[in-house]
C-alpha cells in the first residue's frame, strides 16, 4: 500500500509524509477453480486443432484425388488401351471458366 497525501496527513494514522510504502497486501486465495477451467480450455484448444489439421488433410486429399489421380488415371488408362492395340479412344474433356462451360468429346 502506497503512503497517500489523504492518509499521511488524516489524524488518526502515525506514519511520517516521507514514507511512500506503508505495507503489503498478502491475499491467499484457493485456485483450484481457475486451474480446471484452464486445463479444460486446454484440452478444447487441442481437441479444435486436431480436428481442424484433419479435416484440412481430408479436403487437400479430395481436392488431389479430383484434379491430380483421376485425370492421370484416364491418361493411363488410354495409353494400356492405345498398346492393346485399341486406336479407337474416347475422351472426353470439360471445362468451366467465368464465360461458361465447354464440353469437348473427340473419337479417334
Amino acid at each position: 500500500m502506497y503512503n497517500d497525501s489523504n492518509c499521511s496527513s488524516a489524524a488518526c494514522h502515525a506514519h511520517p509524509k516521507s514514507q511512500k510504502v506503508l505495507g503489503v497486501i498478502d491475499v491467499t486465495m484457493d485456485l483450484s477453480e481457475v486451474d480446471n477451467q484452464t486445463a479444460w480450455a486446454r484440452r478444447r484448444v487441442l481437441v479444435v486443432s486436431v480436428v481442424s489439421v484433419v479435416a484440412i488433410f481430408i479436403i487437400v486429399a479430395l481436392i488431389l484425388f479430383h484434379f491430380i489421380e483421376r485425370p492421370v488415371k484416364e491418361l493411363v488408362l488410354g495409353t494400356k488401351r492405345i498398346s492393346a492395340g485399341i486406336l479407337t479412344i474416347s475422351s472426353a474433356l470439360r471445362r468451366t471458366t467465368r464465360w461458361g462451360t465447354w464440353r469437348h468429346r473427340s473419337t479417334r
